[in-house]
């Protein structure tokens, strides 16, 4: 880290025209963090937008209208551009390209995230992106640099939910919870937050999570939970990414399951599989996921894999988990 809490404060007080960049295939976190610095920022007459490579998941898109927008930024001047909750730059997406050695300030609460903005706030032991918004907005609000108005703290609550899982995870300290307090004082919709994240569910979601039970492959004795979203079982369901994204946490609530594994195939390339592994207290995650390129959190990690065919995809994939976790079926 090359910045601290007090240097990333000052760096957004002394601009006034902001790009916030979300990372691709959203979450709560990267909007709800971005969207709040927006808000917050544009209360007081500073212009902002924020980017993201991928569509807002429909259930995400009430943080886009948590506030009247204000002045779009201005294309004439030359804009800090911040990655908000994003660990490396291809997590970008397309706008990894456009924003190459352009982007002024990181913030992130990755810890094995790389320093490639020319500013890098990162503090690992945060739960969420969003504990370290808030503390920026703090700061900031004692120098009259912004206001954390209620719909700041509507976008900031959900992006602290979301990524606690309703502050369920093991990531959660007491200091998260200090926050999420103080965001509904503040007047955070905790409730309509809540109900949205982990309540609402779409009938393609319901018909998913259907297929899953029928179709979880368990390993290693019931330690090992799989499931293979193929091309078919989308067709099938007819579930959106946002709707089988929860599934692989739900496979980890399975008595006995130390480590759920989702592989999805692409929609558009069949050849493409998105890695998801939610685990235990005795599993890290983000150290199986780095085996495919990718990483994470110890408990919920990503990667990505290149297979011919699903069966293949699987094969490779189980064949390496199961050997890393010394286990031989």
């Amino acid at each position: 880290m090359n910045c601290t809490l007090e240097k990333a404060a000052k760096l957004l007080l002394e601009s006034n025209n902001f790009i916030f960049l979300c990372h691709k295939s959203p979450d709560g976190d990267t909007l709800g963090s971005a969207y709040a610095l927006k808000y917050a920022l544009e209360a007081v007459g500073k212009r902002a937008e924020v980017l993201c490579a991928d569509e807002i998941p429909e259930r995400l898109k009430f943080i886009t209208e948590l506030s009247e927008s204000g002045s779009a930024r201005d294309p004439e001047r030359e804009p800090l551009v911040c990655a908000i909750d994003v660990a490396e730059p291809h997590m970008l997406g397309k706008y990894a390209e456009v924003y190459a050695g352009r982007i002024g300030l990181k913030i992130d609460h990755h810890p094995n995230g790389s320093e490639y903005a020319a500013y890098n706030y990162i503090d690992g032991r945060a739960a969420a992106c969003a504990e370290i918004i808030y503390k920026i907005l703090c700061r900031l609000s004692e120098m009259r640099g912004c206001v954390i108005n209620e719909g700041v703290c509507t976008a900031l609550y959900t992006a602290l939910s979301s990524d606690t899982g309703c502050f369920r995870y093991s990531n959660v300290t007491a200091n998260t919870m200090r926050i999420g307090a103080e965001l509904i004082e503040g007047g955070a919709d905790n409730y309509g937050v809540n109900h949205r994240l982990f309540e609402l569910k779409t009938r393609a979601e319901i018909r998913a999570r259907g297929m899953m039970i029928n179709e979880t492959e368990y390993h290693l004795d019931g330690r090992l939970a799989f499931l293979l979203i193929s091309q078919a079982f989308r067709a099938e369901s007819g579930a959106s990414d946002d709707d089988i994204g929860g599934l692989v946490s739900e496979m980890r609530e399975v008595e006995g399951v130390e480590l759920a594994i989702t592989l999805k195939q692409d929609m558009q390339d069949e050849t493409k599989f998105k890695i998801s592994m939610r685990s235990g207290l005795g599993i890290k995650a983000n150290e199986l996921c780095a085996m495919f390129g990718g990483g994470g959190h110890d408990r919920a990690a990503g990667g990505a894999i290149v297979a011919f065919s699903p069966e293949a995809a699987k094969k490779e994939v189980l064949s390496r988990v199961i050997e890393a976790l010394g286990g031989d079926k």
